[in-house]
């Protein structure tokens, strides 16, 4: 990928956000324990990933790279990071704890994550940098004042098409100026993406690729009201194809619509089910920077949620709910799905059977129960603190 091979090796070599990359420098230059974590915030492409590694090459640093979406409970962060603490260089180079992707804590249950996170910044022996795509989340600008913060943005088209437009000289490369004005388009401030794109039109010119950065794309509201409007799969993967919106913001609109939609019970969480698999694949491509499984990507996001939600019902609907209560329905549903596991392997059922029927009877029979009764039981069951926070919540729905 020329996004990987082209990368950076000295913050100077790179384009855009120049007064952010020197700060950064500084900061790792000037850096002595006690010192503040470095916070980089900024849409993806926009170069902090690879700054920290070309900062880190220049200084002589070894970079731990940790990504949060992955590591985002308090055990499997402690695990992952306090290990690191115990040495300060590898033979010879000075260490830089790198923790990427830690507004992917704020799209999942974070287990005690950000606690964890924000006691280890301020105890660790290390430089120690975030990185996230977002800072708007309530519970991220917690971080905000205990960290220095890069602020990064789009890189401007102008340099975007001259940074191509040597790279194709430089390499010999045939594509013409028109095509490269295109892509650069196309990009929208994203310099990985205007790499990967192209090389996907300089390996294959004449597919969608090419059909793909001709066209006018769409936005994040017109392709998910085609993906849930459209009689016809492909008509809906092509749409999430055309939509240069960042698959995280994709999978959280479509969270929302879905949430606010007027699903029952059973197709909801048959679609959120189908959604948080696509989640998992979004944070192997953002952890592996592995772009060509974006074509991948779309097809299974489009597909499952074609497949498991009527057509007509779900409309576009984006943050009505304040974040954390979707954050809250999110985790819900996620406690709900090991729950039905749980029920269902003792009731011989599966899952789906279990919450669907089986639950709302065995939380209106302990809604009869006075409370301490309802406790002994619940704890005959195998069911974690967070399982039985929902049960209880279920139970009063028919106490009231």
């Amino acid at each position: 990928m020329y996004a990987e091979r082209l990368r950076p090796k000295n913050p100077s070599m790179m384009v855009g956000n120049e007064e952010s990359r020197i700060g950064f420098l500084n900061w790792l230059k000037n850096w002595k324990k006690g010192s503040k974590p470095a916070l980089l915030v900024g849409p993806p492409g926009t170069g902090k990933t690879t700054l920290v590694y070309a900062a880190a090459e220049t200084l002589g640093f070894v970079v731990l790279e940790f990504n949060a979406s992955d590591v985002r409970t308090k055990e499997r962060l402690s695990s992952a990071l306090l290990p690191s603490t115990h040495s300060v260089s590898v033979l010879g180079e000075r260490l830089l704890v790198f923790l990427d992707e830690v507004d992917g804590l704020y799209a999942r249950q974070d287990y005690g994550g950000l606690e964890f996170i924000q006691t280890f910044i301020e105890e660790s022996n290390l430089p120690v940098v975030l990185a996230a795509n977002v800072e708007e989340d309530e519970r991220i600008r917690k971080l905000l004042p205990k960290c220095e913060v890069f602020a990064f943005k789009r890189v401007p088209p102008r340099l975007i098409y001259l940074y191509l437009q040597n790279l194709v000289k430089k390499e010999g490369l045939k594509i013409s100026p028109e095509t490269l004005q295109r892509l650069v388009e196309k990009a929208g401030g994203d310099m990985r993406a205007a790499l990967n794109s192209l090389q996907a039109v300089l390996a294959s010119p004449s597919t969608e690729v090419l059909e793909v950065t001709r066209d006018k794309m769409m936005s994040l509201r017109d392709a998910l009201n085609t993906l849930f409007n459209s009689n016809d799969r492909e008509e809906a993967r092509r749409a999430l194809e055309a939509c240069d919106a960042d698959i995280i913001e994709k999978i959280r609109a479509i969270f929302s619509s879905l949430v606010n939609s007027k699903l029952n019970s059973e197709t909801l969480l048959k679609a959120l089910e189908a959604l948080s698999a696509v989640d998992e694949l979004a944070a192997r491509i953002k952890r592996t920077q592995e772009w060509r499984q974006l074509r991948y990507f779309h097809s299974m996001l489009a597909y499952s949620i074609f497949d498991s939600t009527p057509r007509g019902v779900v409309r576009f609907s984006q943050d009505m709910y304040p974040w954390s209560v979707q954050l809250r329905i999110w985790n819900d549903a996620r406690v709900l799905r090991s729950i039905g596991r749980k029920l269902g392997n003792l009731l011989h059922a599966s899952s789906t059977e279990a919450l669907v029927i089986h639950l709302p009877y065995l939380a209106r029979l302990l809604s009869l129960l006075d409370k301490s009764e309802v406790q002994r039981i619940l704890r005959g069951f195998t069911y974690d603190e967070s399982e039985l926070r929902v049960l209880n919540k279920e139970i009063s729905r028919f106490s009231k």
